[in-house]
């Protein structure tokens, strides 16, 4: 069973409770890929969930699976952005790095400047 689809928009993370799934891509020739195994403890769909972007891979169970899901609200309503880091892993979306598009600015207002000045004068 695919638990998220390669190109699919995301909104959230998964972390896995029980089972084993597998990481699969289409390659440049079209051809579907299994790069990676995920068992318990493994996450996926943290670059979703971070930077909005689609889906880098497929996520099929292999097992029974049962999963954690934090979606991007709850991730920010707990503050989660602020103290956890994802490493970049390369086994994920083939090990290719993709061109980003930069969103552009979200207005801010004379409050959220002083936050962001102040968060950035702390560090």
């Amino acid at each position: 069973i695919d638990v998220v689809k390669q190109g699919e928009k995301g909104h959230e993370v998964f972390v896995i409770r029980s089972g084993e799934a597998v990481v699969k891509v289409v390659d440049d020739t079209g051809e579907m890929r299994t790069v990676a195994s995920l068992k318990v403890g493994d996450y996926f769909g943290e670059g979703a969930l971070l930077t909005e972007e689609v889906r880098s891979a497929t996520i099929t169970s292999e097992t029974e699976l049962s999963t954690f899901k934090i979606t991007r609200g709850q991730f920010q309503e707990l503050r989660l952005h602020e103290h956890l880091q994802f490493p970049n892993r390369r086994a994920v979306g083939g090990g290719k790095q993709r061109a980003k598009m930069a969103k552009k600015p979200t207005p801010k207002t004379p409050e959220d400047v002083q936050f962001i000045s102040s968060a950035i004068a702390g560090n």
